[in-house]
């Protein structure tokens, strides 16, 4: 005989009483410390504990709770929770799930970001108090602090603003004035415009664009370390995985190296006393230095080699030749002269000649003109009859500057032709 429980109301027989209520086809009496319930399934009675919306748990060791929509209070002693492997879960703020698809837990805070648990790096609270919305997927940077919060703008990589000061990835849109905004350091960047991109592709700040991104590898002073790589290329549902890298200018993270108050053309040295590189205008050296074709830019001119090319029809007459004291400072040189006279009469032929030069430019109180002595030139090889002489030549009383470098051929040249002049000092 199956087991029966039996009701009765004397105040109105044949109804229910009150305090029964059925739950999922099972029998639940309100009774003053909880509930009694009947069990189907193995036909026996025992007490309800714990009620939740529409469903009740039931006291005991229960291995499964179904139906349970909240719980109020806390929960103690539990052992581990084994989550559903194959639900398709919508995020919300404060919602924990196993996303199956990336294999790991995800923590929603709100509908529109998650992080994945072991996977996802953020920045602790940021204010967006830069007055421009930020962009899921732009580079941001720390602009200072409000409150316990730091504050951000999309990130300015042109070389402006220091390196130290980018903070991360955009894991969500971000309007401005938004607080708790989510800046992910570490992690996957999901739901963004990435079909420019291949698979694969690393990407590095574009200082071109504040926040944004790019493939091409920017050059300095602009930041050029890498951001983060591309997972899938698409227009709306793209990922990247953002692997933050902290960039550096030299000696502001090197702990050997020691740069302040840097000028234009400073060079580094290496201090041995203090163990470290210094930024120093002046370079000492010890031993030889070895060179090849050094251009003459500034500054100290000896060990350097000046080249100047003019365009010059020789005749047997002196002549200028362009190059006067703005050219060269004061100093004693050894001169070379290359000649190629291409011009019809003319007899040098790929000939170099070389000597010494004094180039001295002080004043003269002579009224007459002050040619120097002639340069005696060495030249090296060929035949035939050309000859090429130099001298410098200064302007009576002029001003020391107004000195000359002159020059005329044995041989004249119907035409013009190239002449390469190289000065180098020696004293």
């Amino acid at each position: 005989m199956a087991n029966v429980i039996k009701l009765k109301n004397s105040g109105n027989p044949g109804v229910i009483p009150t305090p029964v209520q059925l739950v999922h086809g099972e029998l639940a009496i309100n009774y003053a410390d909880g509930k009694l319930y009947y069990k189907k399934s193995d036909n026996t009675i025992g007490t309800i504990t714990a009620q939740g919306g529409s469903g009740y748990a039931l006291a005991g060791n229960n291995t499964d709770i179904t139906s349970l929509t909240g719980i109020t209070g806390n929960i103690s002693t539990i052992s581990y929770v084994d989550f559903n492997l194959n639900s398709n879960v919508t995020d919300q703020e404060g919602r924990l799930y196993w996303n199956n698809q990336d294999n790991t837990l995800d923590i929603s805070h709100s509908s529109t970001f998650k992080s994945a648990v072991n996977q996802t790096s953020v920045v602790p609270p940021c204010l967006n108090n830069s007055g421009t919305a930020i962009a899921k997927g732009n580079l941001v940077m720390a602009t200072g602090s409000q409150g316990d919060k730091i504050t951000i703008a999309k990130a300015v990589t042109n070389g402006t603003i220091a390196a130290q000061y980018m903070l991360g990835v955009a894991g969500e849109n971000i309007t401005s004035g938004q607080e708790f905004s989510h800046i992910i350091t570490t992690g996957v960047v999901r739901d963004i415009n990435t079909e420019i991109w291949p698979v694969g592709t690393v990407l590095y700040p574009d200082p071109a664009v504040p926040g944004g991104l790019t493939s091409v590898v920017p050059t300095a002073p602009s930041l050029k370390t890498p951001i983060a790589i591309v997972l899938r290329s698409h227009q709306n549902t793209g990922r990247i995985y953002v692997r933050m890298t902290w960039a550096s200018g030299l000696g502001i993270t090197d702990s050997n190296v020691q740069v302040s108050n840097v000028q234009n053309q400073n060079v580094l040295q290496y201090n041995s006393l203090l163990g470290v590189w210094q930024n120093v205008q002046d370079l000492y050296l010890n031993g030889e230095l070895s060179h090849k074709g050094l251009v003459l830019t500034e500054g100290n001119k000896i060990d350097q080699v000046l080249t100047i090319t003019k365009t010059l029809t020789l005749t047997t007459d002196w002549q200028d030749t362009g190059i006067d004291s703005t050219d060269l400072e004061t100093g004693t040189y050894i001169v070379q002269l290359y000649a190629n006279d291409t011009g019809s009469g003319g007899t040098n032929s790929n000939e170099y000649y070389s000597g010494t030069m004094s180039w001295y430019s002080g004043q003269t109180n002579s009224s007459l003109e002050l040619p120097t002595d002639e340069i005696v030139l060495h030249r090296a090889g060929g035949s035939g009859d050309g000859a090429m002489y130099l001298r410098t030549y200064r302007t009576p009383l002029a001003d020391p500057s107004d000195l000359k470098l002159q020059i005329y051929s044995n041989t004249a040249s119907a035409s013009s032709s190239n002449y390469v002049f190289k000065f180098r000092k020696m004293i």
